[in-house]
């Protein structure tokens, strides 16, 4: 978990975001054809969640919905984008 916020306790209000990545394709990702199919460059399952509002009642959103819907089409798309991997630049390939 990785992330920034902002706390102010006069106003007792935070704003912040935090990224949370899960290890639940570890084995698969080491596998490099089939995790960077599957999980992308980094191999890891990953999702932003954005805090703000007051500390004793935040406003937490999330965007694992849209990640969902939209991770069928990153698939496809890495999966028709990898044999033309080696001849992309680093900048490119992310």
């Amino acid at each position: 978990m990785a992330g920034e916020a902002k706390v102010n306790y006069k106003e007792d209000s935070i704003q912040g975001t935090l990224t949370l990545k899960s290890d639940l394709g570890s084995q698969l990702g080491r596998v490099p054809m089939v995790g960077y199919i599957l999980f992308g460059n980094d191999g890891s399952v990953s999702t932003t969640v954005k805090l703000k509002g007051k500390l004793s009642d935040p406003v937490v959103e999330t965007s694992i919905a849209k990640e969902i819907i939209t991770a069928p089409f990153n698939i496809l798309k890495r999966t028709v984008t990898y044999p033309f991997l080696w001849m992309m630049n680093d900048e490119k390939k992310k």
